[in-house]
């Protein structure tokens, strides 16, 4: 898999603190996520995390982007809310057609 090589070749070429080596780790960890294989993909969010925390700073917004990809990964475990189910149905509902600005707004 051409995406698991990425990671590697970055911090090969740029080194491990690079914001583009950060990227693509936590781009393979989406990957994984997306492709329903949250066991995958939560090592991988963690260190990405980790290293964004070190790197940037815990209030970066990579870094608060990253800690929001891990939460969503580790919830993808809870039975009740797999990967396949509408997890953001209720969500949808609520929002309705109402304009995204609006909703940051209120």
């Amino acid at each position: 898999m051409f995406a698991k090589q990425l990671p590697v070749d970055c911090e090969r070429l740029l080194g491990p603190g690079h914001p583009d080596t950060l990227g693509t780790r936590n781009n393979l960890a989406n990957t994984y996520r997306a492709a329903c294989k949250p066991a995958e993909a939560i090592p991988l969010h963690q260190q990405a995390l980790a290293d964004r925390e070190r790197v940037l700073d815990p209030d970066h917004p990579d870094t608060i982007a990253a800690r929001n990809d891990l939460t969503t990964a580790v919830s993808m475990t809870s039975p009740a809310t797999s990967c396949h189910s509408a997890s953001f149905s209720p969500i949808l509902s609520r929002v309705g057609r109402r304009p995204l600005r609006a909703m940051i707004i209120r």
